[in-house]
């Protein structure tokens, strides 16, 4: 079957490539992939354990806050208070630390809320609005802490119930003098260490009878020993009913709420207070998630709430200051504070780090594709070219297996006539007044196998590069009318007749030889493919023209097939049917390779009707190389 090894082959190595190729393609993407979603694994991990150890931080600076501030005395919520360790004798106030506004960077607001259920702030004074030092008291957050102040005094009396008894009571007298443990933080710049921090105990307070009662008055103090007011005499004030909240569990022998008239003899008692540790709890302020640290005073008054506010700006200010710009206070996903009550959690944003990653993985993909498509078609090119090359050994194949047949055929053709007319001879048969001519066609014949044989002989030593010409100046005329007066016996027996239109002489350089062997050629082929013609007649023409000399060959068959009008001759090629006469497919491709070794070409020229094949030859043997343009 024609091209059956051919297309084994072309589905051999299609599938070969085809398989290697898709292997490596789809093992490369996966790597690739693998290497993204790797790298985007690696940076998810990466970011949660970045979660967590800002929560950890952030907790742990949140409770060394709730620390330092269960320490500080109680009198500090007070806008105003009296020290009773102070220098001064008698009747004295001084602001509060906290009257310039919040010591720490992550408080919002310090509030207290009184016996009376009265809310205030260290940092306001409404009743004296020349003692008030913050540059901007925050009044909108104290009006919103008022919404949410009875829901804070239960959170403060639960923490007070859970510490009413501790194992051992912190009894301290307060001196203001002595800066706080969260202020000497915030001096020291805030450390955010996870150092371990240990649980604050219950504070029981005693102050001096005078000191407590100061307290009770400092608008009123300030006001007579500031302004200048009237004199004012400390009075004992009556108690004034407590908030409605659940009090601490009372000690076994509580204070007297009226403590007894004093006597030479008698010293009037301390007033005992009690200060419970800060406890945190969770809540919204204006409508936003707050953390509110807040504890119960117990006083022979009744309970104070005091407390102080966190919100998210000044923890997101918190994360700032620590260069954490990829990490947000969250509400809703992220790592959880591990902090009781806390309304945040901490979410850092790796949306940057992922899409370099996958950034980064295209580039790879390129990388990859970079590589593998010049692969890719390389091998393509090499399956083609294996294929080619398979093609061309089945052609050529079939191209010698068709030669084979028509060599035989053409080589059995003359030596039959020869062997019969050299039997007549012989044996003297037939018309011996025919001898003559019974000689003279066994002459044609031995031609005829003559020029056959040359043919393939010249195809042979064309194909080994072997062909070789002796050009020469010499008359192409001469050259022509040898070859057809050679040829013309045969032409005539088949029907055909010759004719030459030449001058006289035309110098050309050729080789002999060769120009016969062409133009013998190409005789054969117009006899042979207008034997279905009208007119039979050949006419071959000599002319010098533009420093060459011409050599036309014209029949009046058909014409030229499709194939042969390029002038592209090659051998055992007729591209022709099978109708066609028989032949090698020689002539044409050896006439070819005669005419340009001679300097010159073999090219077909347009006319209607038949075919004219051209031989151009230079007139000097420094000619330049025949022109593939034909008029």
């Amino acid at each position: 079957m024609t091209g059956g090894r051919t297309a084994i082959v072309a589905a051999l190595v299609g599938g070969a490539i085809a398989i290697v190729l898709i292997g490596w393609y789809r093992a490369g993407v996966r790597q690739v992939d693998g290497e993204i979603a790797a790298q985007v694994t690696a940076i998810a991990g990466e970011g949660h354990d970045r979660e967590v150890e800002l929560a950890a931080a952030l907790a742990a600076r949140l409770e060394a806050l709730r620390v330092s501030e269960s320490a500080r005395p109680y009198l500090h919520y007070q806008n105003l208070f009296h020290d009773p360790a102070g220098g001064s004798e008698g009747l004295s106030v001084t602001p509060s630390p906290l009257a310039t506004g919040p010591a720490d960077q992550l408080v919002a607001l310090h509030f207290q809320i009184d016996e009376r259920g009265a809310l205030s702030s260290p940092s306001l004074n409404d009743e004296l609005p020349e003692t008030v030092q913050a540059a901007s008291p925050d009044r909108g957050a104290l009006a919103a802490v008022g919404t949410v102040k009875d829901e804070l005094a239960r959170v403060a009396a639960r923490g007070a119930v859970q510490v009413a008894q501790p194992t051992a009571p912190q009894v301290a007298v307060l001196t203001p003098r002595r800066r706080p443990p969260g202020d000497l933080a915030a001096a020291k710049g805030n450390s955010d260490g996870p150092a371990p921090v240990q649980e604050p105990a219950v504070q029981t307070i005693e102050l001096p009878p005078e000191a407590y009662e100061q307290n009770q008055m400092t608008n009123q103090i300030f006001a007579q020993t500031r302004l200048g007011g009237p004199p004012a005499q400390v009075q004992q004030q009556a108690p004034t009913p407590p908030l409605e909240v659940a009090p601490p569990t009372p000690p076994a022998n509580p204070p007297p709420r009226r403590r007894p008239p004093a006597t030479k003899a008698t010293p009037p008692p301390p007033v005992i207070i009690t200060v419970a540790p800060l406890t945190w709890t969770a809540t919204k302020i204006a409508g936003e998630p707050a953390l509110v640290a807040v504890r119960q005073v117990v006083t022979p008054d009744g309970a104070r709430t005091q407390g102080l506010i966190v919100r998210a700006a000044e923890l997101s200010a918190w994360l700032h200051d620590r260069d954490a710009t990829d990490a947000t206070l969250a509400t809703g996903a992220g790592t959880a504070l591990g902090l009781g009550g806390s309304p945040w959690t901490i979410r850092v944003d790796t949306a940057a780090a992922v899409a370099y990653a996958r950034k980064t993985g295209d580039m790879l993909r390129d990388g990859f594709l970079i590589k593998f498509v010049p692969v890719a078609l390389l091998a393509i090119v090499c399956g083609l070219l294996v294929v080619g090359v398979t093609a061309r050994s089945e052609r050529l194949a079939q191209e010698r297996a068709r030669f084979a047949a028509a060599a035989a055929h053409e080589l059995r053709t003359p030596l039959a006539g020869i062997q019969l007319y050299g039997d007549m001879l012989a044996d003297e048969l037939g018309d011996p007044a025919k001898h003559k001519d019974y000689a003279h066609r066994i002459s044609v014949e031995a031609a005829r196998l003559g020029r056959v044989v040359a043919n393939v002989m010249g195809v042979s030593q064309l194909e080994r590069g072997a062909l070789a010409v002796r050009p020469e100046l010499g008359d192409a005329v001469a050259a022509v009318a040898d070859a057809i007066e050679r040829a013309r016996p045969g032409l005539e027996r088949a029907g055909a007749t010759v004719e030459l239109v030449a001058p006289a002489a035309a110098t050309a350089r050729l080789d002999r030889d060769a120009v016969a062997r062409i133009v013998g050629n190409l005789l054969d082929n117009a006899e042979k493919y207008a034997r279905g013609a009208a007119d039979r007649t050949i006419t071959v023409s000599v002319a010098e023209v533009a420093g060459a000399v011409e050599i036309a060959v014209r029949d009046r068959g058909p014409g030229l097939p499709a194939a042969l009008r390029r002038g592209r001759f090659q051998a055992f090629r007729r591209a022709a049917g099978d109708d066609a006469p028989p032949g090698l497919g020689l002539g044409l491709a050896l006439s070819g390779a005669l005419a340009t070794a001679m300097g010159g070409g073999l090219l077909p020229r347009t006319v209607s009707p038949g075919a004219e094949l051209v031989l151009r030859l230079p007139t000097t043997l420094a000619g330049e190389q025949f022109s593939s343009k034909l008029s």
